[in-house]
């Protein structure tokens, strides 16, 4: 029989999960992820035969040839996979492993094969620590510890006779708990159970006519993936700026997608609750070791410095993990950001857009990347002081003070310097002192959604310390039109002071979310924008100055 190991190492008084062999068939297709026991001799063939065993019965293929990605927000991706596969005549059982270990079985679709597709399942219960211990209840195992001491190792029969929060094991009449000896342990399997998975399969039956050689193409759905697009607004002379924008690809599985075509689609997609992966991680393994002492006097105080007391405060205290997360996490300099100068494309798809890479890009297991989508230098900006009021329900004689909020709007009108649709991001706003410095500094970041070329783009980045503004209510009054109904009148002055030691354009605007129904403006000491769909004023207010604007609200509830 092919036997299994699993060593528990006792390293620097630390008991610690770790893996005895490593299989070349990986949980993913990055090597630094795998996380799957093999035989003492390297045979693969176990990992492979099918659960029931007929070799005839069951085609694996177990890889893809080519992959293709669009990746969506709101943890989504749509994944195509080819394969070529030779099939016998007749039904046959063709079992796709290595699919994202996040698909959404219920979204696969055949969409080229030249037979007839009888069933469909996915087959997610996976080989780990724990899934080998339950699946192995009832089982012959082999126990072997070592003395720290003499080094000296011993191995026993056992029957594991239950694997829930810890491992209980029958050796020879006794009943102990697996990993609670205080001592560097091991258990050898002889066998992986039939019905455990080295990788996450999906599985069709077919029937065919002729035997030979048939290309598939599979899709599918997955979770696990995301992406969103960051700016770098770099401002430049007055008025001018450069913007480059990246869009940052993240894949949180536990399969990496090798030098495939890439795209992300623009937009928000309505998605249903049952639209979810099946939940494939591997269990977690517990180690539950008996505590010492009686009910009556409790728990007597550990040795911290005794093996027992190490293995009992490491196994009720951490998880051993015997799981492709756990390798992830040890593996953490694995996971990195690269950067790729290579400068998406976009199409339209109906209401969305498509950016697609214009060469094959890899995003591996547990990493982001980002790419170019966007560069675009001398775009117009205007840098704006703004407050944002909402009076209407303001008392008399109240007074409160404001600093502004600094806004850069950037055109985007086709006439402009960028006119580009924007998906939704974050806008990092940098300046530098003059071109023959070259430090450069961070001002600030914004928000903006996703955006259609013409319309505005504003980008917040914090308060002004030298622009504030005093607000006043000179006279507030409410008069009845009706039954429950009522006509609001308030009167408003804003005094603004400019502490720079340069020109500022300053914007004033009410009630920009539509709270207060049918207002009206009246009596203003300065002009408004008549083309907004709210009340707002703009002007420019000099070096150390001060500016004032009074007007009147009206409105009905």
């Amino acid at each position: 029989m092919v036997r299994f190991t699993i060593n528990i190492i006792l390293v620097s008084m630390l008991i610690v999960t770790t893996i005895y062999a490593r299989s070349a068939v990986a949980y993913a297709q990055n090597d630094a992820f795998s996380a799957i026991p093999i035989s003492k001799d390297g045979d693969l063939s176990a990992l492979l035969t099918p659960p029931n065993g007929d070799l005839q019965s069951e085609i694996v293929s177990p890889k893809p040839d080519g992959v293709a990605i669009t990746i969506y927000r709101d943890d989504l991706a749509l994944i195509t996979e080819t394969r070529s596969i030779e099939i016998p005549a007749g039904r046959s059982k063709i079992s796709f492993a290595g699919v994202n270990d996040l698909i959404i079985p219920q979204t696969a679709i055949l969409r080229e094969f030249g037979a007839i597709n009888i069933e469909r399942n996915f087959d997610f219960n996976l080989l780990s620590q724990s899934s080998l211990f339950e699946k192995s209840v009832g089982q012959k195992v082999y126990l072997t510890r070592t003395n720290p001491s003499t080094g000296e190792a011993f191995e026993q029969e056992a029957i594991i006779i239950s694997a829930g929060r810890g491992v209980v094991m029958d050796i020879e009449g006794e009943i102990e708990v697996f990993d609670c000896s205080g001592l560097p342990e091991k258990i050898t399997f002889d066998d992986i159970p039939p019905e455990l998975r080295a990788e996450p399969t999906l599985s069709l039956e077919v029937s065919a006519e002729e035997a030979g050689v048939q290309n598939f193409t599979i899709s599918y759905l997955a979770s696990g993936f995301d992406w969103e697009a960051d700016y770098i607004l770099t401002l430049g002379e007055e008025g001018k700026a450069d913007i480059a924008g990246w869009l940052t690809l993240r894949n949180e599985t536990a399969i990496s997608i090798q030098n495939a075509p890439t795209g992300v689609i623009a937009g928000n997609l309505q998605r249903l609750g049952e639209t979810r992966s099946e939940e494939t991680r591997a269990k977690v393994f517990y180690a539950s070791c008996w505590p010492r002492g009686s009910t009556r006097r409790g728990a007597a105080a550990p040795d911290r410095f005794s093996p027992i007391s190490r293995s009992r405060k490491q196994s009720e205290g951490t998880q051993v993990e015997f799981a492709v997360a756990s390798i992830a996490e040890s593996q953490a300099d694995l996971i990195q950001v690269t950067a790729q100068k290579v400068q998406a494309e976009r199409e339209d798809i109906g209401d969305y857009k498509l950016y697609f890479t214009p060469q094959p890009t890899t995003v591996a297991a547990y990493q982001s990347k980002q790419v170019l989508f966007l560069q675009k230098p001398d775009i117009d900006v205007t840098r704006i002081h703004v407050f944002e009021r909402n009076d209407g329900f303001g008392k008399k004689d109240y007074t409160d003070y404001n600093n502004a909020i600094l806004r850069y709007d950037i055109d985007n009108n086709k006439e402009g310097g960028l006119a580009e649709p924007l998906p939704a991001g974050n806008v990092r706003v940098m300046s530098k002192i003059n071109d023959e410095d070259l430090s450069t500094f961070y001002l600030g970041e914004g928000e903006i959604r996703d955006l259609a070329v013409g319309l505005p783009v504003e980008v917040g980045i914090g308060r002004s310390p030298s622009v504030n503004m005093e607000t006043t209510i000179i006279s507030s009054k409410r008069t009845g039109i009706g039954k429950n109904r009522y006509r609001y009148m308030v009167e408003i002055a804003h005094k603004i002071t400019n502490a720079n030691a340069y020109q500022v354009l300053t914007e004033i605007s009410q009630n920009r979310e539509g709270y207060l129904k049918n207002l009206k403006v009246s009596n203003s000491s300065r002009t408004r924008d008549k083309k907004s769909a709210y009340p707002k004023w703009q002007w420019e207010i000099s070096a150390y100055s001060a500016s004032e604007l009074t007007y009147m609200l009206e409105w009905t509830d």
